[in-house]
């Protein structure tokens, strides 16, 4: 080969690899992990949104799922999303009141995410996260799920005097207002506490009680349901703001989706 050729083959290599570094550098993946167990009903329902996620976001955006509550514990996920530990994470609002108190609110919602997103309640809301908690509130996954009371023991009127309920902050005040004994646990220890009688019963959304197995120590449902549950995504807001508006764009669009 002479020395043309080969500068000329050289030249070509260089640009090739040059484009090869940029494309991979326009893709990004995105460290996800979830508050909930991986056998739950949340998980199971992300999952193939991770996957769509993947599949048509090659060159762009990835989503690499780390796990559940055995990679980083249910209450130090929203911490893990503040520091950077992780870049998003599957949540409840509940689960972070450490981190943000203002979290709480979100039970409360009384109309829909779609409508949210148009009147501007949405972008206050990130107001807050993005001041208060150092993230960006991605999209809400779960909503017009009611909490309930559910127990071993009969219940005939709204006091609970004598019964042990396990609780997250998002209903201690509601509960103590019925004279319970709270008592706090991740939901990965709530069927070991019900078989051991720590517990009588517990609070919890109407969705996803079967997956964990608690309707085998469960006699009783305390109706009606109360408040909203929330299952939201939640992203390291430096994390949001490092994405390219390419990034940006398609993982706004994939939420909607």
């Amino acid at each position: 080969m002479n020395k043309r050729a080969f500068m000329k083959t050289a030249t070509a290599l260089a640009l090739g690899l040059g484009l090869a570094s940029q494309a991979t550098a326009q893709e990004v993946t995105l460290r996800l992990v979830s508050a909930f167990a991986e056998n739950g009903i949340y998980v199971q329902r992300l999952l193939p949104w991770v996957q769509k996620v993947n599949a048509e976001g090659k060159g762009v955006l990835q989503i690499n799922f780390i796990g559940g509550p055995k990679a980083i514990p249910t209450f130090e996920v929203g911490n893990a999303v503040k520091t950077g530990v992780v870049d998003m994470a599957l949540s409840t609002g509940a689960f972070y009141t450490n981190v943000m108190p203002e979290a709480d609110f979100l039970k409360l919602t009384q109309i829909s995410v779609a409508e949210q997103r148009k009147n501007g309640a949405f972008d206050a809301i990130n107001k807050v996260w993005n001041e208060k908690g150092n993230m960006q509130y991605l999209a809400r996954m779960v909503e017009n799920q009611p909490f309930h009371i559910y127990t071993n023991k009969p219940v005939d009127k709204p006091d609970f005097t004598g019964q042990k309920i396990r609780i997250t902050p998002v209903y201690r005040e509601f509960f103590q207002a019925l004279n319970a004994n709270v008592i706090t646990t991740p939901p990965g220890e709530v069927y070991t506490a019900l078989e051991r009688g720590v517990v009588d019963g517990y609070g919890w959304p109407i969705g996803g009680i079967f997956d964990l197995n608690w309707h085998e120590k469960t006699k009783f449902r305390v109706d009606p349901g109360f408040y909203d549950a929330e299952v939201s995504l939640i992203m390291n807001l430096p994390a949001y703001k490092k994405l390219t508006d390419a990034q940006r764009n398609y993982l706004q669009k994939q939420l909607l989706a």
